[in-house]
């Protein structure tokens, strides 16, 4: 397993989750564990609050590709649903969902799958549940709402040449 940026940035809840499904899978052999182990150890913990909004999240909505394949949009969860949902989400117990846990937008990781190597690519994080907080911190713009341009002033302007009256204006009615 390779990644190409240094470290796998994760939340503790994510970590617990990943490492209670490698106690879960310890001893049964299961092609999931490599990958899993690849993941912890390779884990930088950061705060709910202050991980980077475009890093894969469990519950995250993620557009990604692996291969040649066409880019697609999934949610990622930590199992799989017994009812419905069915192409939405993909799990962290398959080798895809937990390839992505913990990648950032732009980023390629290598994986085992089914006895061969997948690169997986992050192409966008729409959606992730610890943005919100992450951007708590930062200043609301406080600027001037944009100016109202006079298009029917700019059209006489352009017309004539005079530009006395290609101020913006707002005109009440």
């Amino acid at each position: 397993m390779t990644t190409y940026l240094a470290g796998c940035p994760m939340t503790a809840t994510d970590m617990r989750i990943c490492e209670a499904l490698r106690d879960e899978l310890s001893g049964t052999g299961s092609a999931l564990l490599p990958l899993l182990e690849d993941k912890i150890d390779n884990a930088v913990l950061v705060a709910d609050d202050r991980i980077d909004p475009r890093v894969v999240t469990l519950n995250s909505r993620v557009l990604f590709g692996v291969d040649d394949e066409p880019p697609q949009t999934r949610i990622l969860v930590r199992s799989a649903f017994r009812h419905g949902l069915i192409g939405l989400t993909l799990p962290i117990t398959a080798p895809r969902g937990l390839a992505l846990l913990g990648l950032r937008r732009g980023q390629r990781y290598a994986f085992g799958e089914h006895g061969t190597t997948r690169t997986i690519f992050v192409e966008d994080v729409p959606f992730q549940p610890q943005a919100r907080r992450f951007m708590r911190d930062v200043e609301p713009a406080r600027d001037e709402p944009a100016p109202i341009v006079d298009l029917e002033a700019a059209r006489y302007a352009r017309r004539t040449g005079d530009r006395s009256r290609t101020g913006t204006t707002c005109r009440s009615s």
